[in-house]
C-alpha cells in the first residue's frame, strides 16, 4: 500500500509551477545556442540545422508528455531564428530546412522573433525559405541580416510590416547609386538601434531622429567624410559609435583627411579605431586622425566621449602615433561648452602627458568619470618610445581635494570626479593615492552614492598598495559604502597584444 503511495507520488520537479519548468527549460536552449556559436562561429550543415530545429527543447520534450506540452505550447521558447552559413549549402536539404522553419514559426505563435539571415547570394531555391520567413516580419523585434540589392526582392513585402521592430543590425553590400532596395527598412515605428556597415549614405536612408543608438562601420575613411549627416538628425539623448576599420590606403591618406562639419545633439560618442594587421602603428597619424574629427564637431549636450584603438597583432600604445589630439579636443571643448555638460571620458588608450590632461580636465569641471592610462610597450625601456608615466605623485596632487582656505588657493581639478579608473604602473606614493580617494569622498553624498577608483595594473601580480595613516578613514569610508576600492590586473585585448 505505502509503495503504490509513493509511485503515485509525483517527484520533487514535477511539483515545480509551470512559468518556474519554462525558466528552466528556457536556459537550457539560450546557453547551447551561445557555446555553440562561441566554440565555432561557422558552424556545420548539421550543427545549423541542429540550430534551427531546437535540438536541446527537442530532447527536453521527450522526457514525459507533460515536458512535451509545456514546451511545444510556449511560444518564447520559438523565437530565435537562424539561418546562415551552411544552412544554404546543401540544396537538396533546403526543403527540410523550409519544414524546420515552418514549425519553428508556428510554435513561436506570433512571439516576438530574433532573427538572423546572412551569407547568403540568393538563389530561386531559396525564395520559399524567405517567403516563409518575410511573413512573419510583423513578430520581428531584432534582425541582424547581410543585406544586398539581391536580397531586396524577397523583402519587399516586409516594408510597413515591421511594427515591432527595436534592432536592427544590417551589413550593406548593395552599391551608392540605387538604395532604393533599403526602402522597406523607411517605416519601422519601434525601432530604435541600428549596427550598419555600409556607406553614410546608405545609413541616412533609415528613421534616423527617432534612434536612440547608432552604432557604424566601415573600412573606408572616405565613406566617414559624410558622417556629420547621419550623427545631426539623431535625438538628444543618442548613443552613436563610430567604428573605423582601416586598411594601408586609408592611413596613406590621412594626411588629407577633412570631414564635413556638422553639429549634433547627442550624449554619447564612442570612437573606436581599428587599424588591418599590416599597419604598422608608427605609421599611423593618431592625432591628426582624431584631430579631424574633432575639428568637424560640434557636440554641444555630449555627456560621454570615449576613444579606443587597436592594432591587431600589435602592442597597443607606440609613442607619439597614439598621442592626443590635446588642441583639437580644448578647441571642440570650449565651442561644445563641455565644461557644463560632459561627466564621462574614457581616453585609457592614447598617450598624453601630464600636462596635456591637466589642462584638458581645466576644462571639464562637471567630469565624473575619468579612466587614463600609464602606457609601457613590451620591451621599451623607461623613457623609450611609447613609454608613458601618467599616474604619478604630479597628477594625483592635484586631484587631491583639500579643505579649508586652501581649497580657494589650490582648487581641485574636476571637483564632482566620482570614478577613477587607471591602467597603471603603480608607481606612486601610497600615502598621496589614499589621500586622493578619501578628500574625494564629500559629506553631502547622497543615500546610496560613493566614490570608486579602480587600479589595473600592468604588472602581474600587482603589488600591495599600503595605506598607511590613511587606513582607519579608508576601513571607515568602505564599511559605511561610501568608497569603492578595486586593484586588480590589467586585461589586455588579444588582438592588441
Amino acid at each position: 500500500m505505502a509503495n503504490s503511495i509513493a509511485s503515485s507520488s509525483p517527484s520533487p520537479i514535477g511539483r515545480l509551477p509551470t512559468e518556474l519548468l519554462l525558466e528552466i527549460f528556457a536556459t537550457c536552449w539560450g546557453p547551447f545556442a551561445e557555446m555553440l556559436l562561441d566554440a565555432h562561429p561557422t558552424l556545420s550543415f548539421r550543427e545549423e540545422l541542429e540550430h534551427l530545429a531546437h535540438l536541446p527543447l527537442l530532447n527536453l520534450a521527450q522526457t514525459c508528455s507533460e515536458w512535451h506540452g509545456i514546451i511545444m505550447s510556449a511560444p518564447l521558447l520559438w523565437s530565435d531564428i537562424r539561418l546562415v552559413n551552411a544552412i544554404w549549402s546543401i540544396p537538396a536539404e533546403l526543403p527540410k530546412v523550409a519544414h524546420l522553419l515552418e514549425l519553428a514559426l508556428a510554435r513561436s505563435n506570433g512571439s516576438p522573433l530574433s532573427v538572423v539571415l546572412s551569407d547568403l547570394e540568393p538563389q530561386p531555391s531559396h525564395f520559399p525559405i524567405l517567403q516563409l520567413l518575410t511573413a512573419s516580419s510583423e513578430q520581428w523585434k531584432a534582425l541582424d541580416v547581410c543585406y544586398d540589392n539581391a536580397l531586396s526582392d524577397a523583402f519587399k513585402s516586409v516594408r510597413g510590416r515591421l511594427p515591432q521592430l527595436e534592432t536592427l543590425l544590417i551589413e550593406y553590400w548593395g552599391g551608392e547609386s540605387d538604395l532604393s532596395a533599403l526602402d522597406c527598412f523607411s517605416s519601422v515605428p519601434e525601432l530604435t538601434t541600428i549596427e550598419f556597415y555600409g556607406s553614410t549614405r546608405g545609413l541616412r536612408t533609415f528613421p534616423l531622429a527617432q534612434l536612440h543608438t547608432v552604432t557604424y562601420l566601415t573600412v573606408s575613411m572616405s565613406q566617414a567624410r559624410d558622417i556629420g549627416a547621419v550623427m545631426s538628425p539623431l535625438r538628444n539623448d543618442a548613443c552613436f559609435s563610430l567604428e573605423l576599420f582601416l586598411s594601408q590606403e586609408d592611413v596613406a591618406q590621412i594626411s588629407n583627411l577633412w570631414l564635413s562639419p556638422s553639429r549634433s545633439n547627442i550624449g554619447l560618442l564612442h570612437i573606436d579605431l581599428d587599424l588591418d594587421k599590416d599597419i604598422h602603428p608608427t605609421v599611423f597619424d593618431f592625432e591628426r586622425t582624431v584631430g579631424a574629427m574633432f575639428d568637424s564637431m560640434t557636440l554641444p549636450l555630449l555627456e560621454t566621449l570615449e576613444v579606443y584603438v587597436h592594432f591587431k597583432d600589435k602592442i597597443l600604445a607606440i609613442g607619439e602615433k597614439l598621442h592626443w589630439p590635446c588642441e583639437q579636443f580644448l578647441a571642440l571643448s570650449q565651442r561644445s561648452s563641455f565644461d557644463a555638460h560632459l561627466c564621462s571620458l574614457d581616453i585609457a588608450d592614447v598617450v598624453i602627458t601630464e600636462a596635456e590632461l591637466i589642462e584638458c580636465l581645466k576644462a571639464l569641471p562637471s567630469l565624473e568619470h575619468l579612466s587614463i592610462a600609464d602606457h609601457r610597450p613590451e620591451g621599451v625601456e623607461v623613457g623609450g618610445i611609447g613609454y608613458n608615466h601618467l599616474i604619478t605623485d604630479s597628477l594625483l596632487a592635484h586631484l587631491v581635494i583639500l579643505n579649508g582656505p586652501d581649497y580657494f588657493t589650490h582648487a581641485p581639478l574636476v571637483p564632482w570626479l566620482r570614478s577613477f579608473v587607471a591602467r597603471t604602473m603603480l608607481q606612486f606614493t601610497d600615502l598621496l593615492y589614499f589621500a586622493f580617494v578619501c578628500t574625494r569622498v564629500s559629506d553631502d553624498l547622497l543615500e546610496g552614492e560613493y566614490f570608486e577608483s579602480v587600479l589595473l595594473s600592468l604588472d602581474d601580480p600587482p603589488r600591495e598598495l599600503d595605506r598607511g595613516v590613511n587606513a582607519a578613514r579608508v576601513e571607515e569610508l568602505c564599511a559605511a559604502g561610501k568608497l569603492r576600492l578595486e586593484v586588480g590586473l590589467a586585461e589586455v585585448d588579444a588582438d592588441d597584444s
